[in-house]
């Protein structure tokens, strides 16, 4: 392998990790001689995913990132801040959090807000920060199927006057059946059918919610 194929591969594989990498949001919450920067990764966590923050600002002695409340705090000595925020940053109680439809548009992200504080020389200054986050649309289609069979087995005989046996048969049906019903934004639909010996059939049931109830 020649030095041209070496450098061709080794250039490939770079662009190869580049493209698999986890994308990154940079902030720059102040400038000036004493500048404050936030990196998340990923940069819009989808709902449920915990995220890498860190926060850095040159020749400061202490950062501390907490939420708006005060509920969560995490602390760092020095000019760089990592910590890993889950899911239930800032909430007391776990919170599902599903994205609206307004006008339609689908408004899927969600900030939540958090505190960053950074001490220069004994001097400590508060900054305000929303970390997104990408809420899921809630699934209101429910889809259910049930399916069957049902049998039936029994004996006639035909008996003389002296109980004798004149005739004896075996008798034996059944009967498949099958259900569905689905349900999608107030529109809701149910299919029955059933198949057996000489006999079959099938119903179709479909309506709409007018207005919901509260």
């Amino acid at each position: 392998m020649d030095s041209c194929t070496r450098i061709a591969l080794a250039a490939a594989s770079a662009v190869a990790l580049a493209g698999c990498g986890i994308p990154t949001q940079t902030t720059r919450i102040v400038d000036g001689p004493q500048p404050v920067t936030v990196r998340l990764e990923p940069a819009v966590p989808s709902a449920g995913q915990p995220v890498e923050i860190t926060v850095e600002s040159p020749a400061a002695d202490s950062i501390v990132v907490e939420s708006e409340n005060g509920l969560d705090r995490y602390w760092s000595a020095g000019p760089v801040l990592h910590a890993e925020l889950t899911s239930d940053f800032g909430d007391s109680l776990p919170v599902s959090r599903f994205a609206a439809r307004w006008q339609g548009r689908l408004l899927s992200r969600y900030l939540k807000p958090a505190r960053v504080t950074v001490c220069h020389a004994g001097r400590c200054t508060e900054h305000y920060h929303e970390i997104p986050i990408r809420l899921p649309e809630a699934n209101h289609r429910t889809v259910a199927l049930t399916a069957g069979y049902n049998t039936v087995f029994a004996r006639r005989s035909l008996l003389g006057s002296r109980s004798t046996v004149l005739f004896k048969e075996a008798l034996s049906s059944g009967i498949w059946s099958a259900q569905g019903e689905w349900q999608d934004h107030g529109w809701s639909g149910r299919l029955e059918g059933f198949a057996g010996q000489g006999e079959r059939g099938a119903s179709l049931d479909v309506s709409r919610m007018l207005k919901r109830g509260r």
